[in-house]
């Protein structure tokens, strides 16, 4: 059986969705068509030309790469078809540029195999309710926005994201923002409405009190299950407060470099764990 490696584009996104509910997962169109424009993809076809494998590398910068998306068929696993997708996402990075992954409990061995470090553990929370804020204190985003967000972003990632986010802002269902008395932006944040899952990030806040606000105001009418990734358990109680409950604790992992993205300063959320 004939089995190519082939770089992949957006004509291959619903061919993504399919293999992705094949392992439970729930990506829908529009997650689809950002993963394979922001970044580079690679996928594994059979002689049927039916995507069997796939995984994407998103390029922020010259600095920091994010690897996401690696899937293989339960019809063709135990092929080493997730080592060879991986490794073309590997052999995609600059020199001197770093990936992060987050890790499921099955895709770790493969990473550290691959050279990938564990750096730090990943909350994820979800929930299907969350208690209405008692005020809104935050603005929708508008186009002057995204120069101070991207700006306040890069500050708290270590990279700029620019590209990656104004394709994910076209996703989103809210995004909204806070400046302090001076004019200087202090939070940022986004949730993105899926066919089944609402996804609260990225968010970057420099308080924890304002992290955790924003957090709920993006999430307070959503119609569907929820979900925020933080790389932090700091946040626990508020969101436990607030109505989320702990749902998995995966390792964020590095190939390249020995500490997290992350400005331990700053009050952070993932875009989503395909995203870091």
């Amino acid at each position: 059986m004939a089995e190519t490696l082939i770089p992949l584009d957006v004509e291959h996104a619903k061919g993504i969705i399919q293999l992705s509910r094949a392992v439970g997962w729930s990506f829908d169109l529009a997650d689809a068509k950002t993963l394979l424009s922001a970044g580079h993809a690679f996928g594994v076809i059979d002689d049927k030309n039916e995507l069997i494998a796939t995984a994407t590398a998103i390029h922020y910068d010259h600095r920091l790469a994010s690897l996401g998306m690696v899937i293989v068929h339960p019809n063709h696993q135990k092929k080493s078809l997730g080592k060879r997708v991986t490794k073309a996402c590997l052999q995609s990075l600059q020199i001197n540029q770093s990936m992060i992954c987050v890790a499921t409990e099955a895709g770790f061995p493969l990473y550290k195999k691959l050279g990938f470090e564990p750096l730090h553990t990943i909350y994820k929370y979800t929930t299907n309710h969350v208690m209405a804020p008692k005020e809104r204190i935050f603005r929708s985003f508008k186009e002057e926005d995204i120069k101070p967000m991207i700006e306040l972003d890069a500050i708290a990632t270590g990279s700029n994201r620019s590209h990656f986010l104004k394709k994910r802002f076209k996703q989103a269902e809210k995004v909204l923002v806070k400046y302090d008395a001076n004019g200087q932006m202090i939070a940022y944040g986004a949730a993105i409405q899926g066919e089944h899952m609402r996804v609260i990030g990225p968010i970057v806040a420099k308080t924890q009190q304002d992290f955790c606000l924003l957090s709920q105001e993006l999430a307070v009418d959503a119609k569907t299950p929820m979900r925020i990734d933080v790389p932090t358990d700091r946040y626990h109680d508020e969101l436990v407060t607030i109505g989320f409950t702990i749902d998995a604790t995966p390792w964020m992992m590095g190939y390249g470099r020995s500490d997290s993205p992350y400005e331990e300063n700053y009050h952070y959320a993932l875009a989503a764990q395909a995203y870091g």
